[in-house]
């Protein structure tokens, strides 16, 4: 047999030693973490099982990079502040260019997922700088989302207001050009916004931010232009002018003010009823034969510190008319309105619904639009009065409210407006009520789960109160939820001096301080026998015998398997310092053959996964493709972790590469650890992983 044969098996042979040592080590690791973990649950104290709601999820896996670990937290901070704001300025790119669905998506669980890491890192590093930079990538991120959706909103109404245009139907064309018109108020706020976000991150973190700015500004450069046209096929321009018999202004000492309507080229708006706003309230005049009209202005919210009140002409639906604006100038003087309120019913126990009546005037005049609350105990309602100052508030008794005569607080609390605060009370008798207790249990050989239910005696399910659990020995507390539900599970239940299988489970639910009256429930459990010998000679007479010796196996194991180790790598030591020889040269060359068929073979079906809609066979196929290619070139080792792999192939590769590469693994990473991946995503991953395809490694 040839030295280059021999050689080729002893590479072979090192090899599939190799694999089988990693093998070996990781069920040693997965052994012995799963008896350290069988060990330290048995040795925690049990608890009371959390409320789980139906919709809640649980969480697949915790993402390595999420884990606290000493290291150098600023370097990550700003690695993780590049990601944020590529993908932003990715998402702006897509607005830009009309692509709205992929604009929300860059912004979406993968940015989510990196903010979190981010808030993490930013809490281990020192200062608040990275607070702020927080708060600001938050912020961006819900206003350039909105921005997304406003401006594909704008792109579909408009569609529709071309459509309407065209059938001719008057009303609603004017109607969209209306939404149309507040939708692009809306996206130019957003857009000043916007530039504001990315300068201050620009500021805050030292990333240039130019990219993302002129993204957002071309947003609505072309967009102002088409309004504009909208605006002028639809309706007509106006003018308002207005004029005020004095400046001071009180709720009780109103502002007359006189108007006329007319539109831009001098044509009275005569003969039809108009919606004014003035500052905080709403009016509709009519307008006479030349356009005028008058109005008696009483402010309400009108901030006290104010100095002009804004007069606005709104048409709504159907106008053919644009709106416009004026102001005057006030000099505004505070009142005290009087309050009024009364209960129905006068009496009630738990859950009982309370409607409060209340009146809001000055001298006898109605306040309208005045925001007034009510509080019964730890209930609040809140309420706006309508033109005849009048509203009502509702609220249910809660349990915790004594018996007896209890009052209702009503309040109208704004502090520096036109009508000031002012409160009044009314009162109500809380009643007992009696309370049902129910408990039953399941069980298995280690564990009992109790639940039951706590209701008035009507059947209404009572929520949030503690219930005291009694099993043999065990003491527990348990919580109802909203419907009055409590569940539990508890651990190593016994009976006080027997060996009896079944025990007495007693719940009881104490009312003091409450208007319920306090219940108790009881029942037996059967506990099943298990079938595992307890004798004094018997081997595994516990589990946590039984626990401690899965340990000390998988201990066992580890060491074997760490001998073995040693003397491989000690083999594998001396072979290298033998010094290279042109027969494993030539074994290394074949193996990279194999692996880079195999990578091809991989490409292939990571493309075919990918136009078939199978998003996550595509990614994990683009990734090892890649990962095949690049091993092959550099002979790194198989065993490492993904993010190992990376920063192992990073001297083999170009910026370029490089970048691929990274795409990859955080591709990969995406659907080992979240598991899921979207199409942007397995699409990147496919893209990234084809500029390998073609390359012949004879560099």
């Amino acid at each position: 047999m040839s030295d280059r044969v021999i050689a080729h098996v002893q590479c072979s042979v090192n090899h599939t030693v190799h694999r089988i040592t990693n093998i070996v080590f990781l069920l040693a690791v997965t052994l012995l973490f799963f008896s350290a973990t069988s060990v330290a649950v048995a040795d925690t104290p049990e608890t009371v099982a959390p409320q789980v709601s139906a919709n809640n999820t649980t969480v697949q896996h915790e993402r390595p990079s999420n884990v606290s670990q000493p290291g150098d937290s600023r370097q990550v901070s700003q690695w993780l502040q590049q990601r944020l704001q590529s993908r932003l300025e990715g998402s702006a790119i897509n607005i830009s260019q009309g692509q709205y669905e992929r604009a929300s998506g860059a912004l979406g669980s993968e940015y989510d997922s990196r903010f979190e890491q981010f808030v993490n890192v930013a809490g281990e590093t020192d200062g608040s700088s990275d607070n702020q930079v927080a708060q600001t990538f938050n912020e961006t991120q819900t206003e350039q989302n909105e921005l997304a959706n406003a401006r594909s909103s704008y792109r579909d109404t408009y569609e529709d207001y071309q459509q309407a245009r065209e059938d001719g139907n008057t009303s609603e064309t004017r109607t969209l050009a209306r939404e149309l018109q507040n939708t692009s108020d809306r996206i130019e706020t957003l857009n000043r916004s916007l530039t504001q976000n990315y300068a201050t991150l620009e500021n805050q973190t030292g990333i240039e931010a130019e990219t993302g700015q002129t993204a957002i500004a071309n947003v609505t450069r072309g967009l102002v232009r088409q309004q504009a046209t909208v605006r002028n096929q639809t309706f007509v321009e106006t003018a308002l002018t207005v004029q005020t018999n004095r400046t001071a202004v009180a709720f009780d000492a109103p502002l007359m003010i006189t108007g006329q309507i007319e539109t831009v080229n001098g044509t009275a708006i005569t003969n039809r009823t108009i919606p004014l706003t003035i500052a905080d309230r709403t009016y509709r005049p009519r307008t006479d034969s030349t356009g005028r009209f008058t109005i008696s202005y009483r402010p309400v919210g009108l901030s006290t510190n104010a100095t002009t009140a804004t007069v606005a002409y709104r048409p709504t639906g159907t106008s053919p008319y644009v709106g416009t604006t004026t102001a005057v100038a006030v000099n505004v003087t505070q009142v005290t309105p009087t309050l009024s309120a009364t209960a129905s019913p006068t009496s009630g126990g738990y859950g009982t619904t309370i409607s409060t009546s209340v009146t809001v005037s000055v001298d006898g005049q109605p306040v309208p639009e005045a925001p007034v609350m009510s509080t019964l105990g730890s209930r609040t309602a809140t309420e706006t009065t309508n033109t005849a100052g009048q509203t009502t508030l509702r609220q249910s008794v809660p349990a915790t409210l004594l018996t007896g005569e209890q009052p209702i607080t009503v309040t109208q609390t704004r502090d520096a407006a036109a009508v000031g605060p002012a409160t009044t009370t009314t009162n109500i008798s809380v009643t007992e009520t009696e309370t049902d207790l129910t408990v039953t249990t399941t069980s298995t050989e280690t564990r009992m789960t109790i639940r039951g239910r706590l209701t008035t005696e009507d059947g209404v399910g009572v929520g949030n109160q503690e219930i005291t659990i009694e099993a043999g020995q065990t003491d527990r507390l348990a919580v109802t939820n909203e419907t009055g539900w409590y569940r539990i599970s508890v651990s190593n239940v016994s009976q006080v001096g027997d060996e009896n299988t079944s025990v007495s489970v007693i719940s009881r639910f104490d009312a003091a301080g409450m208007n319920l009256l306090s219940s108790a429930a009881t029942t037996t459990a059967t506990l099943p026998s298990s079938d595992i010998s307890e004798g004094e000679n018997s081997l595994l007479t516990s589990g946590s015998e039984l626990r401690l010796l899965i340990f000390i196996s998988g201990c066992v194991v580890l060491l074997l398997c760490g001998a073995l180790l040693v003397i491989y790598w000690r083999r594998s030591g001396n072979t290298r310092a033998s010094g290279p020889s042109s027969t494993s040269t030539d074994s290394i060359e074949s193996q990279a053959t194999t692996e880079s068929s195999a990578s091809e073979s991989l490409f292939t079906t990571a493309q075919a996964a990918l136009d078939a809609g199978d998003l996550t066979r595509a990614t994990v196929a683009s990734y090892g493709a890649v990962r095949n290619r690049i091993s092959a070139r550099g002979d790194l080792p198989t065993d490492l972790t993904h993010r190992e792999f990376l920063e192992a192939a990073d001297s083999y590769l170009d910026a370029t590469e490089s970048k691929a590469v990274s795409t990859l693994a955080d591709a990969y990473e995406r659907v080992m650890y979240a598991g899921t991946v979207d199409m942007e995503i397995a699409n990147d991953a496919v893209s990234a992983a084809s500029s390998f395809n073609s390359e012949t490694d004879d560099r």
